[in-house]
């Protein structure tokens, strides 16, 4: 981030340097949890800083006026300053960082309880499992069941996490898979470790997966991903293109949504359903969540691809230059 252009008023603006680096935020996190003063040490520990990091926010906020020290050099410990008076909101502001997260959890669990018929499994995976996501980046929820139940169940539990997307400012992705999608998982050290860091919200725990050991055609299975990821890479490719010119263009969403409202009534059940999970999306996510949902790899974002609202709001020869460029850049992207 290049320095400001121009220095703001210590005094009116105290929460610049209070929270002015991820640093200082996530040893304020600890601190705003804590009545008693930490050490340096333990600090650094449970807010997975190295120790250079956690001394310069410690220094940073000291000297803001914000921390206050406790003892002498070498053993001393630190403790938000109970007298200043911008204290009881940050610790309100971290408390209800809290309790945004766990709002938003054990709503999903209520919806997954409400699930009928109800699903083998269901499991959060990839980065919000693991605690590793990065800002914009889809929650993945996972459902097990059998293959004739596992679209309807996957429906009803997007349908029912929708109202949460908007309520907490969040990308949920229903991903699916039957228990023969685990045959062979041993081999696959990326299911592997999926499995392993998921958080299991109902049925048998992601764990009990990795059990399974029946063996696939493998090569029939490779032909298989690889004719998926060559049109998925296509397929994102367009969508990239069509998120530069949302970044460029944000009527293009208006243009989209107006498009959405005269295709459906001509649209086959199936485009109907994802036309409509797209109007919901366009109807309540920021452009840029917009934007991250058209690149994400996730299993959501790539069905959604496939009914892409905003090349109906092209012209021919804007669509054409966009595939022409998207092509372009799938090919590239599938070289060695």
């Amino acid at each position: 981030m290049r320095p400001p252009a121009k220095r703001q008023s210590a005094l009116r603006n105290p929460l610049n340097a209070f929270l002015g680096t991820e640093g200082t935020v996530r040893v304020l996190r600890i601190l705003a949890k804590e009545d008693a003063p930490i050490g340096a040490g333990e600090l650094a520990r449970r807010a997975q800083l190295t120790p250079v990091a956690t001394r310069r926010g410690l220094a940073a906020l000291v000297d803001a006026g914000l921390v206050e020290v406790h003892g002498r050099p070498g053993t001393a410990s630190y403790a938000l300053r109970g007298s200043h008076p911008l204290v009881p909101a940050l610790r309100a502001l971290f408390d209800a960082e809290v309790r945004r997260a766990e709002s938003l959890f054990a709503k999903i669990g209520d919806c997954v309880r409400k699930l009928k018929p109800p699903p083998m499994a269901v499991w959060i995976e990839g980065p919000v499992a693991t605690g590793s996501d990065e800002p914009g980046e889809p929650l993945v929820l996972r459902v097990v069941a059998p293959a004739p139940l596992l679209a309807q169940i996957q429906r009803q539990l997007r349908e029912t996490t929708r109202s949460l997307e908007q309520s907490h400012d969040v990308t949920i992705e229903v991903a699916g898979a039957t228990p023969a999608d685990f045959a062979g998982s041993r081999a696959s050290k990326a299911w592997d470790e999926r499995l392993r860091t998921a958080h299991g919200l109902a049925g048998l725990p992601p764990s009990a997966y990795l059990r399974k050991t029946a063996t696939p055609e493998l090569g029939n299975v490779a032909r298989r991903i690889r004719s998926h990821l060559d049109l998925d890479r296509e397929g994102r490719a367009i969508a990239h293109a069509i998120a530069q010119r949302v970044q460029k263009d944000p009527t293009l969403i208006t243009r989209a949504k107006e498009f959405i409202g005269r295709r459906l009534p001509e649209a086959s059940g199936r485009e109907r359903h994802e036309l409509e999970e797209w109007r919901h999306l366009l109807d309540t996510a920021s452009p840029a969540r917009i934007r991250r949902l058209l690149i994400d790899p996730g299993e959501r974002a790539t069905r959604l691809r496939q009914t892409l609202p905003f090349l109906g709001v092209l012209t021919t020869q804007e669509r054409e230059r966009m595939l022409a460029d998207a092509a372009g850049m799938s090919e590239s992207e599938g070289e060695p």
